[in-house]
């Protein structure tokens, strides 16, 4: 695949995710996807989900914890396999009414027209204060 065609797989992945339509976002999933979420230990996001199946988990705790009120895939580059991807996300943690904003980096690999894997970059620092309630 191109460079140009990975992009179009993950921008269609934003626009899948920005209207909830989370089998929409799954679809474009390899089924052994494995998706990393940077976070401190601390923050129950924090962690690597393997599978399409855990990745649904995965979307269902970040529904649980947390109020999206902003989320904002500002820059796309792609070279080859992979399209890194710059933006930010206005949040509140539900639990305590903490709010952050966290500015991160999304790294995806596509294979075969699938992303195989993710790795999201987050302010650490921020999200950890919001849940903390500080």
């Amino acid at each position: 695949m191109s460079a140009e065609s990975n992009l179009q797989v993950v921008s269609q992945t934003y626009t899948f995710f920005g209207a909830g339509n989370m089998e929409g976002v799954i679809s474009g999933f390899s089924p052994d996807i494995t998706w990393e979420s940077k976070y401190t230990p601390e923050v129950p996001l924090n962690g690597t989900w393997t599978g399409s199946e855990n990745v649904l988990k995965f979307f269902g705790l970040l529904d649980e914890l947390l109020a999206v009120k902003t989320f904002v895939p500002e820059k796309f580059v792609s070279q080859d396999d992979t399209v890194v991807v710059l933006g930010y996300e206005e949040v509140q943690v539900k639990s305590n009414g903490a709010e952050y904003r966290n500015d991160w980096v999304q790294v995806w690999t596509i294979k075969n027209e699938k992303v195989v894997h993710l790795k999201s970059y987050n302010d650490t620092a921020a999200v950890a204060a919001a849940f903390k309630g500080s």
